[in-house]
């Protein structure tokens, strides 16, 4: 019986199976773990939704700028659920998430209006002069260019950031003023 060799050629073969493998497995965990941040997002968004209601703290958001705080407090705890795994801005110290400006308007009318998206400033100010200006520096599309979209209701989509940009009137009115708003928030 011949006595087994270990060639050159048997290890490059052996080299090269074991990283066509590294090849074809790697983009498959890579989507995989971004499925996973995509879904954790959605989590946190639907957790600050569900205190916001809980708490009727609505009308203490005539500022919408402190809604970290007002949440937090109303947790007793810091709250991890600010920010998104796909965040990868440094330091961690700001929420992932931008609060409609008008949300402190609500009422239950308004279930399909956007509360939250991913965004890169803690209010999605709808009344300054240049709209869209404002929405392409800050709307941050973090999961395959997608940004998590969570409304009044609870529930969370992805959403192309253009789809749902208050630029435009039609999308502005339709998911973003409250129906309780007065025309002069127009």
């Amino acid at each position: 019986m011949r006595d087994f060799q270990i060639t050159p050629m048997g290890i490059l073969i052996v080299i090269l199976c074991v990283g066509l493998l590294f090849v074809l497995i790697t983009p498959a965990i890579l989507i995989s773990r971004e499925e996973s941040r995509g879904i954790t997002c959605q989590s946190h968004q639907t957790q600050l939704v569900l205190q916001l209601r809980e708490q009727h703290l609505l009308s203490s958001l005539a500022d919408p700028s402190i809604w970290p705080v007002t949440l937090a407090e109303g947790w007793g705890q810091a709250m991890a659920d600010e920010h998104c795994p796909s965040d990868n801005r440094q330091p961690r110290s700001q929420a992932s998430y931008g609060i409609n400006a008008l949300v402190s308007q609500f009422g239950e009318g308004d279930a399909y209006k956007i509360t939250f998206l991913d965004f890169d400033s803690l209010v999605v100010a709808l009344t300054d002069g240049n709209i869209d200006e404002a929405w392409g520096a800050s709307v941050a599309p973090r999961h395959f260019d997608l940004v998590n979209v969570a409304f009044y209701d609870t529930h969370v989509e992805a959403r192309n950031p253009m789809n749902v940009s208050p630029g435009n009137g039609d999308v502005r009115s339709e998911l973003w003023i409250p129906q309780t708003a007065t025309n002069s928030t127009q």
